[in-house]
């Protein structure tokens, strides 16, 4: 990946504090959690629009950041150039209330800082190719349908929720007209 222009909403584990107070927040108890966007995308090249979920095993935003909490990322693809795939394999396709999403999985993805990687989960909407460039996304089913699945445990906490596009060649500009996060807890 070349670049990942992104909106932080909560606590992006590698910083001092949340954008938020409502993240983190245990997925145990997040009864919904909800985005609503519209962008403009001009954009040549390979890119994506992704909206991503860090999972920590602390829900406490520490001083100098706490990558080592990382347990998992979930991202979930909107729009994807064609032949542009997620790192990782394609296991099963993930059924949640709301939609089908493929489920591709990459474990032990990258560096916490202390030599050991997370579990990092890429679930690509169909009709990749498709500009979708405005929709409300419903992150929770997702959520529980991994917790299901075994692939996420019940006492992680959504750190963070980030909005942005991947770009792997070319270039190209996104303007986020609209971007809006509800989290309504149980």
């Amino acid at each position: 990946m070349f670049a990942f222009p992104e909106i932080i909403f909560g606590w992006k584990p590698w910083s001092d504090k949340s954008t938020d107070a409502r993240l983190p927040a245990s997925v145990a108890d997040i009864a919904g959690l909800t985005v609503r966007y519209q962008v403009d995308v001009e954009a040549n090249g390979t890119h994506n629009l992704t909206l991503a979920a860090w999972l920590t095993t602390s829900g406490t935003p520490v001083t100098g950041g706490n990558p080592e909490a990382i347990a998992a990322e979930v991202v979930m693809w909107l729009d994807a150039s064609p032949g542009f795939d997620p790192p990782g394999t394609r296991v099963e396709p993930l059924t949640t209330t709301t939609a089908t999403f493929e489920l591709w999985e990459n474990p032990q993805h990258g560096d916490r800082g202390d030599g050991r990687g997370w579990d990092l989960y890429y679930l690509r909407a169909p009709k990749q190719g498709t500009p979708m460039s405005a929709g409300t996304v419903e992150m929770e089913p997702a959520l529980f349908a991994l917790t299901a699945l075994g692939k996420l445990r019940p006492e992680l906490w959504v750190a963070s929720v980030e909005f942005g596009s991947e770009l792997l060649v070319g270039s190209g500009t996104v303007w986020v007209r609209e971007f809006d996060v509800t989290v309504k807890m149980r």
